[in-house]
């Protein structure tokens, strides 16, 4: 609660020090009590109980759409402004398409509660209507131009462009409003690096290019980095590149080749571009702030996140095991396990909707996945539930779109 300031008065002799000093004490209380009202312990760190819960209703679920049944779908979709969306498919012969609603003209999915089954093929819910549901394709496999090998990276502008970068094809595919083929652009590349996401700017011909280091395979010394890269496809040229630390990696090195893994419950270097300032937001949890960028590497400004962290018990550890039982690498298990923390980092995924609201995945013991939100602001909301195994590939103000068990696509509604 912001406390009030107390009254005050110049006195009858003139003397305005005091009123001065006065003035200037209750500036600094309201300055250190701002960050200590709703949603906010004692020690500063976000009070996840204090906020708002909540828990979107599911408005359809669904495995297929037309005779494309989907096999692995690529675990980023994009929302488009008329609410349809784009879903990309990894499966041998991959495709993306772009999935709307047939009943209402436009791409919203409406949600139906009068309690019924849809009658449909495929998954539904009470609250969805398959028989609504259509796709058009924008792309399918194959080496020609607007076809796909892979999809490793898909992203829209803010004219709702698609960019879409296939690794094994070399190139960065443009498709107009998410639909037609129009142009593609051949990346360079980085020695020693492994380019993972391109990501559209608001300039003419302006990326953000994400590039992961390789050298830590081969030499011991070397850790694992991401290196951050303006370009302008037009010019071909680069401006200013930023080199980060990423997640810690375990690494099994043998005779005939190596294997590497992910260390769990470590920080990871998480990115996400903000689609109303044109910037992109960078969240490392352990520095508990979250730093915006320009698209010329220039600091714009960093928000304080102050969560607590949690102690890694005996069931995070025996999770670690589960995993790998599927691998016959019990030496890389021992490795990852000689490498887990102490404290588990309290944020694994990051997010922005399209009213440039920061979404974190929260780590704590829940019996649900829990996702704080905070204002453009930086001040929390409210805190967000949904189904411990949904995977959560987009956010806007249409919808929320989930993957479940890598090929059933799901739709909640949306967060006000």
């Amino acid at each position: 609660m912001m406390r009030a300031c107390p009254h005050f008065t110049e006195n009858r002799d003139g003397r305005s020090g005091k009123l001065f000093a006065v003035f200037v004490g209750c500036i600094v209380a309201v300055y250190l009590l701002a960050g200590c009202g709703e949603g906010s312990d004692n020690d500063g760190k976000i009070n996840l109980e204090a906020l708002p819960q909540v828990e979107p209703r599911e408005i359809l679920s669904f495995d297929s759409v037309g005779s494309r049944y989907f096999e692995f779908i690529y675990q980023k979709t994009i929302p488009m402004e008329d609410g349809s969306v784009i879903l990309g498919d990894l499966s041998q012969s991959p495709f993306i398409l772009r999935i709307y609603s047939a009943g209402t003209g436009e791409g919203v999915f409406n949600m139906r509660e009068d309690g019924t089954n849809p009658e449909s093929a495929g998954l539904g819910t009470d609250w969805g209507n398959l028989d609504d549901v259509r796709a058009e394709l924008i792309a399918s496999a194959g080496r020609g131009p607007g076809e796909i090998q892979d999809i490793t990276s898909i992203n829209r502008d803010q004219h709702g462009n698609l960019y879409v970068y296939d690794q094994m094809n070399n190139r960065v595919s443009r498709y107009l409003k998410g639909k037609i083929y129009d142009d593609e652009f051949t990346p360079e590349t980085m020695e020693g690096h492994s380019l993972a996401e391109v990501y559209p700017m608001a300039g003419d011909g302006d990326y953000l290019k994400r590039y992961m280091s390789m050298d830590y395979l081969y030499n011991p010394d070397s850790k694992p980095e991401v290196t951050l890269s303006s370009f302008n496809a037009r010019s071909n040229e680069y401006s200013k590149r930023l080199t980060l630390p990423v997640q810690l990696r375990a690494i099994l090195r043998q005779e005939g080749g190596m294997s590497a893994y992910a260390v769990p419950f470590t920080p990871d270097q998480l990115i996400a571009v903000n689609p109303v300032r044109n910037s992109f937001m960078l969240y490392w949890p352990a520095s508990g702030e979250i730093t915006e960028m320009s698209p010329a590497m220039d600091t714009l400004r960093t928000i304080p996140v102050r969560l607590s962290e949690e102690e890694l018990n005996s069931a995070d550890r025996d999770s670690v095991e589960n995993r790998f039982q599927r691998f016959d690498q019990p030496e890389l298990q021992r490795i990852v396990q000689d490498l887990l923390p102490e404290y588990k980092t309290p944020v694994d995924r990051f997010l922005i909707d399209n009213q440039a609201r920061f979404w974190l995945k929260l780590t704590h013991r829940s019996a649900t996945q829990r996702w704080l939100v905070l204002n453009p602001e930086g001040l929390p909301q409210k805190v967000v539930h949904f189904p411990e195994n949904a995977v959560i590939t987009h956010v806007s103000d249409k919808h929320v779109g989930a993957v479940v068990d890598h090929f059933i696509f799901t739709l909640y509604e949306p967060v006000e």
